[in-house]
């Protein structure tokens, strides 16, 4: 298993690159390139829980806002869901992790 040398890469701790060893890329399921993605960005930490395997063109993707990277990470990465709200906050991790989309509206729980 090779790992990336991204930017996100060079910053993640030893424990995060290792975290990430012999898994796979969240959205793809790639396993080779991976890279040790900060869910919550610039704004997260060193802890383990701070970062998913991505191979680097859906980390790069995602750093611009333009994946909606939630649906990947339900059910399995919800503790680092929960760290990235930590970080971020409700709404700011919400709009992170979905590239800015917004839910589609229920119409069943809508009034008549």
């Amino acid at each position: 298993m090779s790992v990336a040398a991204t930017a996100d890469h060079d910053s993640a701790t030893r424990a995060q690159r290792t975290k990430i060893i012999g898994d796979a890329c969240v959205v793809c399921q790639q396993t080779k390139a991976l890279s040790a993605t900060r869910l919550a960005g610039a704004d997260g930490c060193n802890d383990v829980d701070c970062v998913v395997p991505m191979c680097w063109p859906h980390h790069h993707l995602y750093e611009l806002g333009g994946l909606d990277l939630l649906h990947h990470l339900e059910p399995r990465w919800r503790r680092e869901i929960a760290h990235a709200v930590s970080h971020l906050g409700l709404f700011t991790a919400y709009r992170r992790l979905t590239g800015g989309r917004l839910p589609a509206a229920d119409l069943r729980r809508l009034p008549s």
